[in-house]
């Protein structure tokens, strides 16, 4: 982002925290915890955004993640961890929600992590289907849409490459 309270900033461990200061209320909090009350005032100020973000991304490079989100824990402030996929994949919300959902694929048998239903209704459960394409189905209608010719795609897949 362009601007210093919304952005995502690098930290210690070559991680990430997600900083969402929005308001002015949050961006004096996060000012005040970090010690760089000089730019409360300055939250919207373009012209130093540079400087600001330079600053914060210095401060962030004194600890970890981990050390940091432990360092906010209780802060009226709007931050969060950058989560790797495995870390995303095991965190109490998203099991919780049931936001990951594993299904077979019906051709293969493999099965396949895909990401749940994002709304939860109590009367309207939504049901997760696999109505993708299998690999192939649609190549003569693609094809002759493109400007091939049946005779042509015949060979093609006489020959393979289809």
């Amino acid at each position: 982002g362009y601007y210093a309270f919304y952005n995502i900033y690098r930290t210690k461990d070559n991680r990430y925290i997600s900083l969402a200061a929005v308001e002015t209320k949050f961006w004096q909090e996060f000012c005040d915890k970090l010690e760089l009350t000089q730019y409360i005032e300055f939250q919207r100020d373009l012209s130093l955004q540079g400087e600001i973000k330079a600053a914060i991304q210095a401060k962030f490079l004194e600890k970890t993640r981990d050390q940091w989100m432990e360092f906010f824990q209780g802060s009226d402030i709007c931050i969060t961890p950058v989560l790797s996929l495995e870390e995303m994949y095991n965190h109490p919300q998203v099991i919780y929600r049931e936001m990951i959902t594993r299904v077979t694929d019906y051709d293969s048998g493999q099965e396949l992590t895909l990401a749940g239903i994002p709304i939860k209704l109590s009367a309207t459960p939504g049901k997760m289907k696999l109505t993708f394409p299998k690999l192939g189905e649609h190549n003569t209608e693609i094809l002759l849409s493109l400007g091939y010719n049946l005779e042509d795609i015949e060979k093609l897949k006489r020959n393979k490459v289809i």
